[in-house]
Parts: structure tokens; sequence; C-alpha cells
């Protein structure tokens, strides 16, 4: 029998896919961890990071990943590797202009 934790969490989960409506099947085969191999090949190269976001953000950052079918790992590292290379790309761009 399922823990109480367990059953929350799968009953959280479908009343999101009722709201959201079907997922795609990466985001429920992500849904639970993440695959073998990606955890294998980060081990060694990565870090954990802890941070605090106000609850509206979260929510709606989990809910698009959800349709997006990534990972909310995912799409933070993708996220800050866009910011700091725009920030790089305009910091050349002041550079260059001085």
């Amino acid at each position: 029998m399922a823990s109480r934790s367990a059953q929350k969490k799968r009953e959280f989960f479908l009343a999101l896919v009722r709201k959201v409506g079907p997922l795609p099947t990466s985001a429920l085969a992500s849904a639970e961890s993440p695959p073998r191999e990606l955890v294998r090949s980060t081990q060694d190269t990565s870090v954990q990071l802890a941070t605090r976001v106000p609850k509206n953000l979260h929510r709606a950052l989990r809910l698009y990943c959800v349709r997006a079918g990534v990972s909310l790992m995912e799409f933070v590292m993708q996220a800050l590797e866009e910011k700091l290379a725009r920030e790089a790309r305009q910091n050349r761009r002041r550079t260059r202009a001085d």
C-alpha cells in the first residue's frame, strides 16, 4: 500500500492532469525521476542549487515544464545558460563601444 505522502502526490498530479489536459509522454516519464544516464552523467560535474522563489512563480514554472515536457532542472539550466550568454554579449558590445 502506498504511503500517505505518495498518495497525496498522486492525487495532486492527477488533479494537475485534469486541469492542464493530456501530458506528453516525456513529461510522464520525467515526473517520477530523471533518467539514470542523466543522473550518472551529471553526478560528477553538477552541484545542487537551492534558492527561494515566490510560490506563484514556482507554480507557473512547474505548469510550464509539464506542458512543455521538460524537467524543471533542464528548464532552469537552459534559462541560466541563456541569461549568462545574453549578459556576455551585452558586455562585449559595451566594451567595443568604449
